[in-house]
């Protein structure tokens, strides 16, 4: 990952991420969301941070004294503007929960990698370990012994049924759908969130997986998980994996450089949108 990347043209982004941690109606399921428990208990944490960040936003906007009128100088603005929330928020509450929340947005709302690999590791434990693919058993690779005994845990994890169980869920707690959401199966808000559930129902599953299997057997499952997404090539490439990259105890981002830790960028100046 690129340092700079995450501040390219991105307040949109890590303003929607925390935004959407003050929504009211979505605290019944925040334990499924991947956010810290520390937020679980005490959901006005993400409320105060999403404040103090506009808030010191417009007040640096006014002042103008950042390099106006350029993409360079709007990227450090925003830069140094989390910057100082994520400061605040670590000397209120803990270091370590603001860090967890810092990598929670990055994760998903700025590095599209991790979203990719989610898609590609879902789609690989669902044909391979789920359902025998009836029609075309060329396409399934049987998995390798040492995983076979974590199914009674990760199954739960990718069975379809329990993703579209959480969407009743959804339905009935989120508001209803905009005009211009009409397209939508429920509104944007919930969307987002039904996507990130799945992506963290996904890291917990990778999560057991690392945590049960020593060295030898994460590499057996690595290379069994990429010889099965290439009987997947209609839908997912190999590469997506980013071979054992996700295939780790420690949460997804979690080594990524804290704006609590690292100087402000002077490299965040293109308009490279990760997301895009």
């Amino acid at each position: 990952m690129s340092y700079s990347e995450i501040w390219n043209s991105n307040e949109s982004w890590w303003s929607y991420g925390l935004e959407l941690l003050t929504l009211e109606w979505a605290r019944p399921i925040f334990d499924r969301m991947g956010i810290p428990s520390a937020l679980v208990k005490q959901p006005e944490i993400a409320a105060s941070i999403y404040v103090n960040i506009w808030s010191e936003y417009k007040r640096r906007q006014l002042l103008k004294d950042w390099e106006v009128g350029t993409i360079k100088g709007a990227n450090k603005l925003w830069q140094e503007v989390v910057t100082v929330a994520f400061q605040q928020l670590a000397e209120q509450t803990d270091r370590h929960i603001a860090m967890e929340i810092e990598s929670w947005v990055i994760r998903h709302f700025l590095w599209r990698e991790f979203q990719t690999a989610m898609h590609a590791w879902s789609y690989v434990l669902y044909i391979g370990c789920l359902y025998p693919d009836d029609y075309y058993p060329e396409r399934q690779i049987p998995p390798p012994a040492v995983l076979t005994p974590l199914f009674p845990e990760i199954i739960p994890l990718i069975f379809p049924e329990e993703k579209e169980e959480f969407e009743e869920v959804l339905k009935q707690i989120a508001p209803p759908r905009a005009e211009d959401e009409s397209l939508l199966s429920m509104c944007g808000d919930a969307v987002t969130i039904r996507r990130i559930v799945e992506d963290e129902s996904v890291v917990k599953a990778l999560r057991i997986i690392a945590s049960k299997l020593d060295e030898a057997g994460r590499a057996e499952v690595t290379q069994w998980a990429l010889l099965q997404a290439a009987k997947l090539t209609d839908s997912i490439e190999p590469e997506e994996l980013q071979g054992d990259k996700y295939l780790r105890v420690e949460p997804p981002c979690s080594d990524f450089p804290s704006v609590l830790d690292s100087p402000i960028s002077d490299a965040a100046g293109s308009n490279n949108n990760p997301e895009s």
